[in-house]
């Protein structure tokens, strides 16, 4: 914030010289037009709400999954820090702060209970993490979520000896890893934001890919990926038209993009695939239908369906991954759970050499 300081000396002086000063003053001049004070961060502030999810009550921050990814968005500048009031006999309470920082959103929600303190902060990094401890004699595991700005995401499960998994987005890490985040990632989720409803969304998300089971949508995904490598092309007139190509064909695209590895892409094909993700760029929430497009050419994700689900969707996986690999999948989906394990290892085994 500006300060103006006069010193004692200065006010002295125009005090002696009285009315004789102002008579000199010239006529009084109509108001010049100001320019605008630079933007000032708001100064913190706190404020106290009811024990619901403070999430669900803050009208100015949006906590959503968007590309895959967690992401939080806020519509104030400076920082502002809330609390929940824990209800009559409850240990439960919440405080989140946001910082909002040219180019970063520093946040932290803490959420304590008698069983666990849950965390998520972004950091100046704009890397995303949860993290669960449990207090002592709980029972319950460290569990961690990281999502680093881009890349794939991570869930690590255990302190001294911990179980790691990876994958490209959250929607890869629930539907591929079903079990272990379903069991450790899924409840803390729906701890910080009831609202996603995560078992239904999952649930949809299954049913809209058997929908688009046996659409052919592997050609596509060797058109875009012809595109981002002519974007390091010698010729700016090829570097230019894989760009415009890109980009016309919408949303669709988004999620491909921002799966490529980085280390894999020259200078050029990252400043301009940065330049298709801005401008294109979606910033809704995920729905289950937007989750099946980009998902549908992932044989990772249609193996999990092989593993679960009724049997028609099972049914549908097997159908998607003949069409997927050009051979005819053996998978028997009525067989027992045990058999369809069995199953799975040997098409693992079988889809990892394509």
């Amino acid at each position: 914030m500006w300060k103006r300081t006069i010193s004692l000396s200065a006010i002295a002086l125009l005090a002696s010289a009285g009315q004789a000063l102002i008579a000199q003053q010239p006529a009084p001049q109509p108001p010049v037009a100001q320019q605008p004070a630079p933007q000032q961060h708001e100064p913190a502030r706190c404020s106290r709400l009811s024990p619901l999810s403070v999430w669900s009550q803050v009208d100015w921050l949006r906590l959503e999954i968007s590309g895959g990814r967690i992401a939080v968005t806020t519509t104030r500048c400076g920082q502002t820090r809330v609390a929940t009031e824990p209800a009559e006999g409850s240990q439960r309470r919440q405080t989140l702060t946001v910082d909002s920082q040219p180019g970063v959103l520093l946040t932290t929600f803490e959420l304590c209970d008698e069983r666990a303190t849950l965390k998520l902060q972004i950091d100046a990094r704009k890397q995303l993490t949860i993290t669960r401890q449990g207090v002592t004699g709980s029972g319950l595991p460290e569990v961690q979520y990281i999502q680093p700005q881009s890349g794939p995401v991570q869930l690590v499960i255990g302190g001294d000896q911990p179980r790691k998994f990876t994958a490209p987005s959250l929607w890869h890490l629930l539907l591929v890893e079903a079990e272990a985040s379903r069991k450790h990632l899924e409840p803390l989720l729906t701890q910080i934001q009831p609202s996603w409803r995560l078992p239904q969304q999952l649930a949809e998300i299954e049913a809209a890919l058997a929908a688009q089971a046996g659409t052919e949508v592997s050609a596509q995904r060797r058109q875009w990926q012809t595109w981002v490598d002519q974007l390091s092309d010698d010729s700016f007139a090829r570097r230019s038209e894989a760009d415009r190509s890109l980009r016309s064909t919408g949303q669709s695209v988004l999620a491909f993009l921002r799966q490529l590895d980085a280390a894999t892409l020259d200078l050029e094909q990252r400043r301009r695939i940065r330049g298709i993700l801005a401008t294109v760029a979606d910033p809704g929430s995920d729905s289950p239908e937007r989750v099946a497009a980009w998902l549908a050419d992932d044989k990772r994700v249609w193996l999990a369906l092989l593993a679960s689900g009724p049997a028609d969707q099972r049914l549908a996986a097997a159908r998607h991954l003949s069409k997927m690999s050009g051979r005819s999948v053996s998978f028997d989906p009525a067989a027992s759970a045990d058999q369809r394990a069995e199953q799975l290892v040997q098409l693992q085994a079988l889809l990892a050499d394509q």
